[in-house]
């Protein structure tokens, strides 16, 4: 006899792996930090003499470095600062945007391979409904928790593919314009 939550199991394996890699990503992401600047950044450090020739910051009262904005969730200057990420609770800056790249990358990558497995076995005819085949006494009227659970994984899988695939291309594009998307909201950098 087979174990009676098996569609369960096949259902969720996709959806764990995409959770171990965002994990661990998410760990090598947080370990490198966005690029904070530190609170007590002198511009003499990269060869400034003139005070005054770099700005201040209003809210962190410290030297602001070119391309830097500040968060206001971090409450901190970051360089290169792109956005505050509420999947790692992080900013994604000039320090951890390739993680960023990769952790969108695979989350968009796990998506089309759970799609891809919902459709191969839909189209092997393991759709998850009762068959024919199948004695009396196991069809119901209702559907089955199998058609259920693959029906959950497709709209997640749709729903995580589409935006972990809109700003896999935001970034690679911000990344080949040199561009942040603060920078191209605010027309800073050109």
């Amino acid at each position: 006899m087979a174990w009676p939550h098996r569609q369960l199991l096949h259902a969720l394996c996709p959806i764990s792996w995409n959770l171990d890699a965002r994990h661990l990503l998410a760990r090598a992401y947080d370990a490198h930090g966005p690029g904070a600047v530190p609170l007590e950044y002198q511009p003499q450090e990269i060869g400034l003499s003139a005070p005054g020739s770099l700005p201040m910051c209003s809210r962190c009262n410290g030297f602001k470095p070119p391309r830097a904005h500040h968060c206001s969730q971090c409450d901190r200057c970051v360089m290169k600062m792109d956005h505050h990420c509420p999947w790692v609770n992080n900013c994604v800056g000039a320090n951890n945007q390739k993680h960023f790249v990769l952790f969108v990358g695979y989350t968009a990558l796990m998506s089309t391979l759970a799609l891809v497995l919902l459709v191969s076995r839909l189209v092997s005819g393991g759709g998850g409904a009762p068959s024919s085949r199948s004695p009396a006494s196991m069809q119901s009227t209702e559907p089955s928790a199998g058609f259920l659970y693959m029906c959950l994984l497709f709209f997640e899988a749709i729903l995580f593919g589409l935006f972990t695939s809109a700003m896999l291309c935001e970034q690679i594009s911000s990344i080949l314009s040199d561009q942040t998307g603060i920078e191209r909201l605010k027309h800073d950098y050109v």
